[in-house]
């Protein structure tokens, strides 16, 4: 499976979060409540030569502009383990049938929140969560 195809498939996965804009392209213009998917490195062969690649991903939960309280509660809400809004039980349940990851290959494992400012200066509220996944071999 090539990293593209992977990464549209975290993007389907945190695409089922209602009200959640979800992409790969950081150079988008960011419009609270955005994530944006990124790889931030790859180990190859994994599987002893099969083929099988680890993905470190990054996924950033743009959650609103400012520094409020409103804004550090919904923050909870994206990093909690489980419930509607949460990033790490969206990555880590199949979608079903149209689902390109393979089930259990995707794993979160840390999330912490941040200010950040973009390109412009304006200053957001930011959940970031890390995660790795396996890429399946050749087909």
């Amino acid at each position: 499976m090539l990293i593209g195809d992977y990464l549209d498939g975290v993007v389907a996965r945190i695409d089922t979060i209602a009200g959640l804009t979800v992409t790969t392209d950081p150079a988008l213009a960011v419009a609270p409540p955005m994530a944006v998917v990124t790889d931030s490195g790859v180990s190859y062969d994994a599987a002893f030569g099969r083929g099988q690649d680890n993905i470190d991903l990054t996924v950033t939960v743009y959650i609103s502009r400012g520094d409020s309280l409103t804004a550090l509660e919904e923050s909870r809400l994206y990093m909690s383990g489980h419930g509607a809004k949460s990033i790490r039980a969206a990555l880590e349940t199949s979608t079903g049938g149209s689902d390109t990851i393979p089930n259990k290959t995707l794993r979160a494992e840390s999330a912490s929140t941040d200010s950040n400012t973009d390109a412009s200066g304006a200053g957001f509220v930011v959940l970031t969560v890390r995660a790795t996944g396996l890429i399946p071999g050749k087909e």
